[in-house]
């Protein structure tokens, strides 16, 4: 239980939105490891960005944060310019750090290191990639993003991030098992609305195409 948690009546009621930046540029395929290769959005990528930033124009927000890949930045600053809004990059909002796996194909680390990409499958919380992190890691640092930045507010703010930040605070929120994680769905440039009031946080939508009437 957090500080505010137990102390309701310090915690406001507004909505967080958890954006997963649009589509992306990758000449590595689906089938190949992404985390902290810093690839900027495709045409179709930058269609999404635009089409939330005129959605959110209509949204009252007070900040926006993002991860500072490039990625996330851009789809932030397409979204900030219609709202208003400067985003604010903070570094533990970016994606898991696979290490020696990075840029890697999937089959090739299943070829050459049957081990490790067994244990990862039996050992998904905590299994630790050389040179990078594991998902206990990733939840570690971003759910405490999370919760500081969530609690700096008391109207809306938007969160531009990653599919892996999303997932594990989703399973932090939800008490959800880490080795559960690869089934909560997050497309590119889905949106998840939390509500945080006085009885904590609570999932409201997930992994939406356009915003819902409030």
């Amino acid at each position: 239980m957090t500080s505010e948690e137990s102390n309701p009546s310090k915690t406001e009621d507004h909505l967080i939105y958890l954006l997963r930046h649009g589509e992306i540029e990758n000449p590595g395929g689906k089938r190949c490891y992404i985390g902290r290769q810093d690839l900027k959005l495709n045409e179709k990528g930058r269609s999404q960005a635009c089409s939330w930033a005129e959605q959110f124009a209509d949204v009252e927000l007070e900040s926006i944060y993002c991860s500072p890949l490039r990625r996330c930045l851009e789809t932030a600053e397409i979204i900030g310019t219609r709202c208003g809004l400067t985003p604010e990059p903070v570094r533990a909002m970016q994606e898991i750090n696979l290490g020696t796996w990075e840029g890697q194909r999937m089959e090739t680390i299943r070829t050459r290191h049957p081990k490790d990409f067994s244990r990862r499958g039996e050992e998904l919380a905590d299994f630790r990639i050389p040179g990078g992190e594991s998902f206990s890691d990733l939840q570690q640092r971003s759910w405490s993003a999370f919760e500081e930045l969530a609690s700096r507010h008391r109207r809306p703010v938007l969160m531009v991030t990653h599919a892996g930040v999303i997932r594990v605070v989703l399973c932090r929120l939800l008490g959800i098992p880490l080795q559960h994680l690869f089934r909560i769905g997050q497309t590119y440039a889905g949106l998840t609305l939390v509500h945080r009031g006085p009885a904590g946080y609570r999932l409201q939508s997930l992994n939406l195409t356009n915003l819902p009437a409030l």
